[in-house]
């Protein structure tokens, strides 16, 4: 890590309600990788050999998701399904932004990250939630994945995932469709946020015919990656088909996230 990465983590660490602990701790104990971060009245664990800091982390102290908020119309109670959830830190953001859960859907596909992700949910936050150890694809099957203890680029697609040279254990992985998870858990009821931040799969979600219940979600924000032009145009049907509409790209760049608003719900 050279100078200027050193250097932005400690501003980063400056956000947080135990600043000192954690930048003596960064400083000295730089080897331990588990760190417990306090903002308000949230704790929430982070697993720097894990690269949560550019997961958890940034969802907290940066604008990738809480710049989407002005544009939406959201009570203070909401319905929200986050896939690809890796430590938590979309739901702590919304908490932090003054907003509180009726339910909460979360689905992760890493077991590691999945162990951290339940710690911060269940530490923070009050109302119904359901933690999902899973992947989100086409239609229901199961992966045989090689995975470390967590990373924010952890995909479906095993190519891209053995790229990384940190150590991988083989793990069996239960594939969903959305339609599968939506309706478990929603079943005909209105979401207020999905997120989706899944490395890809996007494109096969709404390839998929499995997608209907989008049709029940009123605002959608999901990380897009780059594929080819006819895929991208075969998204964006599908998208307008189920309703939404482009509300903020961003800065449009790829992979990068968008809000997208059902006009048939608001």
């Amino acid at each position: 890590m050279n100078l200027h990465d050193k250097l932005t983590g400690l501003r980063a660490l400056w956000y947080f309600d135990n600043r000192w602990q954690l930048i003596v701790n960064r400083l000295l104990f730089g080897d331990c990788g588990l760190m417990i971060y306090q903002k308000g009245n949230l704790e929430f664990l982070v697993d720097h050999d894990a690269g949560d800091h550019n997961g958890t982390r940034l969802c907290i102290i940066s604008d990738i998701y809480k710049r989407f908020l002005p544009d939406m119309k959201l009570g203070g109670m909401l319905t929200v399904f986050d896939l690809g959830a890796n430590g938590g830190g979309f739901p702590l953001m919304l908490l932090l932004s003054g907003k509180r859960f009726s339910k909460l859907v979360c689905v992760e596909m890493n077991p590691n990250t999945f162990r951290r992700l339940q710690y911060n949910v269940s530490r923070n936050v009050e109302g119904e939630t359901v933690l999902i150890n899973g992947a989100v694809c086409r239609s229901r099957t199961k992966f045989e994945l090689a995975l470390g203890q967590g990373d924010i680029s952890d995909s479906i697609y095993q190519d891209r995932a053995e790229a990384s040279s940190k150590p991988r254990q083989k793990y069996q992985i239960e594939g969903y469709s959305f339609d599968d998870l939506f309706r478990a858990h929603f079943g005909d009821g209105v979401v207020d946020i999905c997120k989706m931040d899944i490395e890809g799969a996007e494109y096969e979600v709404l390839a998929s015919s499995e997608h209907t219940g989008l049709q029940n979600c009123r605002y959608l924000i999901i990380e897009l990656h780059p594929v080819p032009a006819d895929r991208e145009r075969q998204f964006a049907d599908a998208l307008r088909a189920t309703g939404f509409v482009e509300l903020n790209g961003g800065d449009q760049r790829l992979p990068g996230e968008r809000l997208y608003r059902n006009e048939k719900l608001t």
